[in-house]
């Protein structure tokens, strides 16, 4: 297939409508114009899957060979990325737990049914609706199980309100002055052809991390709405999507000497992801 971007038309940008369409990423009728709705369909689709190589795709908005062969393959084995859900030693009681929480989704297999519905089972918990992205309700509702009420006041389904809230709360720190810590929130928000942040992302939870001297370069991940499940995954806080992180956290679960480093990926293994 050829590459697609912003502008393009024709009958390759309507399967592509399709394919995402089919898998709950646009909720339009398909055209045949690559447009702003498309473009933001493709990337949230692309913050939240693999290409072939295993790492998550490059969130451009631009349809190439890694994005076309991730739309042929969206869930299942071959969106594996086969890392351990190990929580870091020397973790506050709180952050230990709200990891537990979250990985206790992940290894009771939580995804869609079917695939690119946004529901199921193991979804409905998290009070959303049919058809809802769930990234944010996954995340509220961890928060809620794990500290008894919903850190923000209320849960949420917009990753961009969740960061507005935050900062209300004083809980937001950006990326460029902040060294996150396991228990933490991530927040991916994508923006306009203009700079803007355009009210759409993704978020999920901070499991470990790697540092570079003493700056995080890269961190492991718990997140909801991935490849249609909850998903353990690897991401590289270069990326500029990674806009920070919500530290909701009070100052007694504030650890200064927890274990650092992420977890490689193995084949085999209960504790792989799906």
């Amino acid at each position: 297939m050829r590459t697609l971007q912003y502008g393009n038309r024709g009958v390759d940008v309507k399967r592509l409508q399709e394919i995402l369409k089919a898998q709950g990423f646009f909720s339009f009728t398909a055209t045949g114009n690559f447009l702003k709705r498309t473009k933001e369909a493709v990337l949230y689709f692309q913050q939240t899957h693999l290409g072939p190589d295993g790492k998550f795709l490059e969130v451009d908005g631009i349809v190439g060979d890694n994005t076309w062969w991730a739309l042929k393959h969206p869930s299942g084995k071959l969106q594996k990325s086969n890392f351990p859900g190990r929580i870091p030693r020397k973790l506050t009681p709180q952050r230990s737990r709200v990891l537990e929480i979250a990985l206790k989704e992940h290894d009771d297999k939580v995804h869609e049914i079917p695939n690119g519905s946004n529901w199921g089972d193991g979804i409905i918990k998290y009070a959303g609706q049919p058809g809802w992205a769930w990234c944010c309700l996954f995340w509220s509702w961890c928060n809620r199980e794990c500290f008894g009420q919903y850190s923000l006041g209320r849960k949420y389904a917009s990753c961009f309100q969740a960061k507005q809230r935050s900062q209300a709360l004083g809980l937001w720190r950006d990326k460029e002055d902040y060294n996150p810590i396991p228990g933490d929130t991530f927040i991916m928000l994508y923006r306009d052809g203009n700079g803007n942040f355009n009210g759409k992302g993704h978020i999920g939870f901070v499991m470990r991390v790697r540092f570079s001297g003493a700056k995080a370069i890269s961190i492991n991940t718990v997140e909801g709405n991935c490849a249609n499940r909850v998903k353990i995954g690897l991401r590289d806080l270069s990326d500029p999507n990674i806009v920070g992180f919500i530290n909701d956290f009070p100052q007694d679960e504030q650890p200064a000497d927890w274990q650092t480093g992420l977890v490689r990926a193995t084949s085999v293994g209960k504790s792989t992801t799906r």
